[in-house]
């Protein structure tokens, strides 16, 4: 069996208008030593028949179907059938820029602590004119990171690529599905226990950002997955470390509190 030194894995949900996009920006690559794993996590439009364009005309893509169960889940079937030494996400809505791989692969050399390497991007907003560098809005940060991680997510999942080993201390994405949209940062967090990170300051990756407005109901939803993630996070005689989380939980202890009380007071008026 051939070796691959990169698996890239797409989850893919209806994903026909954009699906494109994304594997041909991995197609594109200066770097070509990679296998593209495309999940179709239940899919009821021509997804599946716009994937095949590419696996019928010989490109290295792999596709399979699964039962909607989540990113998480299509994430982590990628991931069992994978044959690279790397591992790299994309978002079926986001695309990389050619030179991705091969500027972020060769930061794994320079210290065999990294475990994950993931890079600066571009948000792409619907809105026109709106787009902007992602470190202007939110600061990166290399080395032991999980101080860092612990005051919120700076890490867009599509411009990750991370040793395929790391799962082994780690473990895969939780695919509960009350953790959905969380579930990458519960990962980089567990995982940022163990490895050192590193980033490239070049926008390798363009992702979509569509801003919506949030229902009391979802917030709370997303504290309560915040929540649970720190309150997993406690080590026994780490005073500094578990100082922060008491911080982190209070925060969204506060949060929660509000979401309700607006909540309240909205059924007043």
């Amino acid at each position: 069996m051939k070796k691959i030194t990169v698996s890239v894995i797409i989850p893919v949900y209806n994903g026909a208008n954009f699906i494109n996009a994304a594997i041909e920006s991995v197609l594109m690559q200066t770097y070509q030593d990679f296998e593209i794993i495309v999940i179709d996590d239940g899919s009821v439009d021509s997804t599946k028949k716009e994937v095949f364009k590419f696996i019928d005309q010989g490109a290295p893509v792999k596709y399979f179907f699964q039962k909607n169960a989540g990113q998480a889940s299509a994430r982590n079937l990628g991931i069992h059938h994978s044959l690279g030494q790397f591992i790299a996400f994309l978002d079926a809505d986001d695309t990389w820029r050619p030179r991705k791989l091969e500027m972020q692969l060769p930061l794994f050399n320079l210290d065999p602590q990294i475990g994950l390497v993931y890079c600066n991007a571009i948000r792409k907003s619907a809105v026109e004119n709106d787009d902007c560098l992602y470190s202007k809005i939110i600061a990166m940060h290399r080395g032991r990171v999980f101080n860092f991680l612990l005051q919120g997510n700076f890490i867009v999942a599509s411009s990750v690529i991370l040793k395929k080993a790391v799962f082994d201390r780690a473990g895969m994405f939780n695919e509960a599905s009350w953790l959905r949209s969380a579930e990458d940062y519960d990962l980089w967090l567990r995982i940022a226990q163990f490895y050192h990170f590193d980033y490239s300051e070049i926008p390798l990756v363009d992702y979509n950002y569509n801003q919506k407005i949030i229902s009391s109901t979802l917030l709370r939803a997303s504290y309560r997955r915040h929540f649970y993630i720190y309150s997993c996070l406690f080590k026994r005689n780490d005073f500094k470390r578990n100082l922060i989380i008491i911080k982190r939980l209070l925060r969204f202890v506060l949060l929660f509190i509000f979401a309700d009380y607006k909540k309240y007071f909205s059924k007043l008026n």
